[in-house]
């Protein structure tokens, strides 16, 4: 057992290697294959799924709480009503844990259109409540293990028609509720809400509105927002700057109550219907916008920009793409940002199955970004839409697919992804008997020890106190000896695969002290 050589061999700060009982183990496996995953992840579906729910359409995850928003369930409202789930993390993986709809609820509504998550408070948006529009609060309570619904929220000026609720992004005391039907600047023209969290009634109330300074009708401004601390950025993928639906995006910054656009973002390499705006992501002094439509190699592969700055004054860091990426890959139809972390959706990717779809994850080291193993969902099938909705919280992140249809046409699924920042990957994958497989781990601690474990008998739970960390794998041991990585945290191990484990399963975890990588699973051929 790994943890017992831990316990003898770390005073001396060496571990032995186990690559003979490595692969004598082998040959005590029952015979399974599963295909590489580079990610461990969990995939999460309704218990009640039906035809056309769209579950997945809208995700949000923060810590180890996940919500997933099913805007076309028929649920207690009636058709169209919409739901959204509520998923836990435990271990390794994503626990389904509630259901929650409005007491108010009706045929119609959209709930589930939107969703996020601040502090102990889920947000739910419901776009065509009462053909206005509506926000939902609802807040965890601890001593019965739910969460319940404590407001509802809707502007004081809607008069309706305006989508109220179609986005929704928070931070801190402040949130941000789109409404991109609203008719200031015309009909359709769109406007953002924003609300302040009031501490003596603890309650949500409006502060503010904003919209496009050179806004005109029918561009849905506030479909697609994000917020973090003083800032706002809305994308507008329907603005005409550089041609029709070119695109823009859009920066305001908080001064006391009021919200002043300090920028208007438009690439210079914009041009018509590239769909610049088509979401946007926000964390810190970074800004992220999806392209979903550019060009950048194949035609409507997709990209997205990232822009770094404050105030009036932001500039281009870097623009981000897959110089392999082909045709309507759609990338940048979703876009998350965690600080030094993006995740960004390609709904149409093939790599897995035609049309079946990916989600890129790119992490930044000082200015440069540099693409990661994508995610995907191995079960996944043509059409499915997997990346239509991002969000991710640390090295966690969840992943919209709503247009599965593993239980009635569209009615949608998402994957949750334990860990997208210390990854572990092989090559070759799957192994092949009888010859060298070299592992290699990326985004670790830089210039640190690092082990590599494994197990033959799946995910499980496993305690190892002396680096502190909990692995998630079932009775494992040690593969090869410690590894160091180098200063951009990469470390690499070249072990030879037994020849006669042809058609075993077997899965890997590399660590470090208080951290641990993705799992990775794999067979031999």
């Amino acid at each position: 057992m790994l943890t017992a050589l831990i316990q003898r061999r770390v005073q001396y700060g060496v571990l032995r290697p186990l690559t003979t009982l490595f692969a004598a183990l082998f040959l005590l496996c029952s015979a399974t294959t599963v295909s590489g995953q580079h990610y461990e992840y969990s995939g999460l579906t309704a218990f009640d799924a039906g035809a056309y729910d769209n579950f997945g359409n809208a995700v949000a995850v923060e810590g180890d709480v996940a919500v997933i928003g099913a805007f076309g369930d028929d649920a207690s409202g009636g058709t169209d009503s919409g739901s959204a789930y509520i998923y836990r993390r435990e271990g390794p993986d994503w626990v389904y844990h509630q259901k929650i709809e409005p007491l108010s609820a009706e045929g119609g509504a959209y709930f589930g259109s939107a969703v996020d998550i601040i502090d102990d408070m889920i947000i739910v948006g419901a776009r065509s409540h009462q053909n206005r529009g509506m926000a939902f609060v609802f807040r965890y309570d601890p001593y019965n293990d739910i969460w319940v619904e404590e407001d509802q929220l809707r502007p004081m000026d809607n008069l309706g028609g305006d989508a109220f609720g179609c986005s929704i992004a928070a931070s801190g005391r402040y949130m941000a509720i789109g409404a991109c039907m609203e008719d200031t600047m015309g009909s359709g023209a769109g406007a953002v809400y924003i609300y302040e969290y009031e501490d003596s009634i603890e309650k949500w109330v409006e502060l503010s509105k904003f919209w496009a300074s050179d806004g005109s009708t029918d561009e849905w401004f506030g479909e697609y927002l994000d917020m973090d601390g003083d800032y706002v950025v809305v994308g507008l993928y329907k603005d005409d700057p550089n041609g029709s639906r070119s695109g823009s995006a859009y920066i305001f910054q908080r001064s006391g109550g009021y919200w002043n656009q300090m920028t208007k973002l438009i690439p210079s390499d914009g041009s018509t219907e590239y769909y610049y705006g088509s979401d946007v992501a926000i964390s810190g002094n970074t800004v992220i916008v999806g392209a979903k439509w550019d060009w950048p190699g194949a035609s409507r592969c997709g990209s997205a920009y990232v822009y770094t700055g404050s105030g009036s004054s932001w500039s281009l860091q870097q623009k981000l793409y897959d110089p392999n990426g082909t045709h309507w890959d759609n990338l940048g139809c979703s876009v998350a940002l965690d600080g030094d972390v993006a995740v960004i959706g390609a709904l149409s990717d093939n790599d897995n199955v035609t049309d079946s779809g990916s989600a890129y994850v790119f992490t930044r080291s000082g200015s440069t970004w540099t693409q990661r193993p994508k995610l995907y969902d191995s079960g996944g099938v043509a059409l499915d839409q997997f990346g239509c909705t991002v969000d991710v919280s640390g090295t966690a992140a969840v992943v919209g697919a709503q247009a599965d249809s593993w239980n009635g046409t569209y009615c949608g699924s998402a994957c949750a992804f334990g860990n997208v920042l210390m990854i572990l990957t092989v090559d070759p994958d799957p192994l092949i008997g009888g010859q060298n497989a070299t592992f290699t781990l990326s985004g670790g601690l830089p210039s640190t020890n690092s082990f590599l474990a494994y197990s033959l008998r799946g995910i499980g739970t496993t305690s190892v106190p002396q680096l502190n960390i909990t692995i998630d794998l079932n009775k494992p041991a040690q593969a090869g000896g410690i590894a160091k990585t180098n200063s951009s945290g990469i470390a690499n191990w070249t072990l030879p695969v037994p020849g006669a484990g042809s058609g075993r399963s077997v899965w890997f975890q590399a660590l470090q002290y208080e951290c641990k990588s993705s799992v990775l699973a794999t067979s031999i051929q």
